[in-house]
């Protein structure tokens, strides 16, 4: 059926017809694996798959990469903090403290400061400034840099990107696996545009993002690492709205794009009930990078 799908799509990508992100996506090689319906429309129906098929695909892809789950006590205490946003906010500190995951803490800590009381309303930003108050807070302390990963911003170039810097294609964050003599890869990509920019509807960074991802992993292939468990992390960050993804290469010409997580960030301090699903999410981000970094480590 993907083979099929992607024939017809380069035949109407000819004619200048193409109306999906499933089929911009499919040109690449790159088939979304969605069990969250979180594209439009449907890729079960575009892909034209039947139920069973389909929902065995997706039940493989969760399997292999589930979602971390919070502790009741995090649970709790992230429950507490959203009640303090709202009630009291000179309390949210305090409840942060007594969170044990240091980055979630971290996070936390990080919140009580950009969205305190008198904090500037987060929706009328520009990218860059939504970026720094919104994005980064909750973001940063699940990307940490060490002596084998580097953070990059908008002036790094994603890698195994064809592409020139004219034309454009440099991620809004990424995180970059380099060790020694050994070629740097690209371990996790972020895109992120701020609430003015998706009041239509439109989501360009969708396709840009899985083509991003798809360049890491055929850099990855052109430098000797070529293994089913490749991966790479993606986070679509569209206002407040974000969507997590890995894309591997199990099988062969077919880059699989899997939604992971649809989470939320904080609107301003009456918003923290979403909270819970957002880090749920960043630790699966942060676990799944891990586990990439390590993958890559042993090829050295």
């Amino acid at each position: 059926a993907l083979p099929k799908f992607r024939a017809r799509a380069i035949e109407r990508a000819q004619k200048g017809t193409l109306t999906t992100y499933q089929e911009e996506l499919a040109i690449n090689c790159i088939f979304v694996i969605d069990g969250l319906n979180s594209v439009y429309p449907s890729s079960e129906l575009m892909y034209g798959f039947d139920n069973n098929t389909w929902q065995a695909m997706v039940d493989e892809c969760n399997s292999r990469y589930p979602l971390q789950q919070l502790s009741d006590a995090t649970e709790a205490a992230l429950h507490k903090f959203a009640k303090a946003g709202k009630r009291k906010f000179t309390d949210c500190t305090s409840t942060a403290n007594i969170i044990t995951n240091e980055y979630i803490c971290e996070a936390l800590r990080n919140i009580t400061r950009t969205y305190s009381p008198t904090s500037a309303k987060k929706s009328d930003a520009n990218e860059s400034t939504f970026s720094i108050s919104t994005v980064h807070p909750v973001i940063l302390p699940f990307l940490e840099e060490t002596e084998l990963t580097r953070r990059k911003g908008t002036d790094g170039e994603v890698y195994g990107s064809k592409r020139t810097k004219k034309n454009g294609k440099f991620s809004d964050l990424s995180v970059n696996f380099e060790c020694g003599m050994m070629p740097s890869q690209g371990l996790l990509i972020i895109e992120i545009k701020p609430p003015h920019k998706v009041k239509n509807g439109s989501r360009p960074d969708l396709v840009k993002l899985g083509n991003e991802m798809k360049d890491a992993l055929d850099k990855m292939v052109k430098d000797g690492i070529d293994d089913k468990e490749i991966t790479v992390i993606g986070v679509l960050i569209e206002g407040f709205r974000c969507t997590s993804f890995v894309m591997d290469l199990m099988y062969q010409a077919t880059y699989r794009l899997i939604p992971l997580s649809i989470f939320y960030l904080p609107r301003d301090r009456h918003d923290f009930d979403c909270l819970g699903n957002t880090f749920e999410a960043l630790v699966t981000m942060r676990v799944s990078k891990l586990k990439s970094r390590t993958f890559l480590l042993a090829q050295v």
